[in-house]
């Protein structure tokens, strides 16, 4: 069985490609870079905060300690400034 700690990064990787992706197609069919990233920009954020309560939940289910909660919640905020950053670039390129 999986730890909280996993779970809470497969929902984050599964969470940044489907929100990619309907970037994406927003970005193509508006033909806007701009409208893509901006909902990409506000999705992820607002899909983050939505993880972030539920992996408090379940941290306090399993009865994580505080520090290893907090270097999870720390690395994946990081990890989403590393997504928007990396999709930023990638708009800019198409």
């Amino acid at each position: 069985m999986l730890s909280v700690d996993a779970w809470f990064y497969i929902y984050f990787a599964i969470g940044a490609v489907v929100v990619f992706l309907i970037g994406y197609g927003i970005a193509k069919k508006t033909q806007k870079q701009g409208s893509g990233f901006s909902f990409i920009l506000l999705m992820s954020v607002v899909l983050f905060a939505a993880l972030a309560y539920w992996f408090n939940g379940a941290a306090k289910e399993v009865l994580m300690g505080t520090l290893p909660w907090l270097i999870n919640l720390i690395f994946g905020g990081v990890l989403l400034i590393v997504f928007l950053a990396g999709s930023k670039m990638f708009f800019k390129r198409i």
